[in-house]
């Protein structure tokens, strides 16, 4: 896969099992892309898997934009979230309480309003795995 500034990323593995942890890159949500978040929000598996994989506790953090997904899954009904700013006003319909702040930790779910916000992640990830 190639992301919209050149960066390849090559998966290990597929959504097909159970994961214990899975982070949601965003991209192609604010400038409305033929790709990226909006398409896969359209197409509807991603989301699907994104409330499956909900249901059997894997631990979720929504980068930037891809907290979109994680809402359009429906596993932040309820739940305090954060997206990229320009994208807060368009979120799907859900009863996710929109915070603003740049991350909101959740517990189980962590969003970020941006990717710069992935050290924290990082962080986060070490205090979850003790590493």
């Amino acid at each position: 896969m190639k992301g919209a500034f050149g960066l390849r990323v090559v998966p290990d593995g597929t959504l097909d099992n159970a994961v214990d942890l899975l982070t949601v890159p965003g991209g192609g949500h604010i400038g409305r892309t033929p790709q990226g978040v909006r398409a896969q929000i359209a197409e509807g598996k991603l989301t699907r898997k994104v409330a499956e994989l909900n249901r059997q506790d894997a631990i979720m953090g929504g980068v930037c934009t891809g907290a979109m997904i994680l809402s359009a899954a429906g596993v932040l009904d309820g739940r305090a979230a954060i997206t990229h700013h320009a994208s807060v006003a368009d979120r799907p319909e859900t009863s996710a309480k929109v915070v603003q702040t740049r991350v909101v930790d959740d517990g189980d779910i962590v969003t970020f309003g941006g990717l710069t916000r992935r050290s924290i992640w990082r962080y986060r990830l070490s205090t979850l795995f003790g590493r």
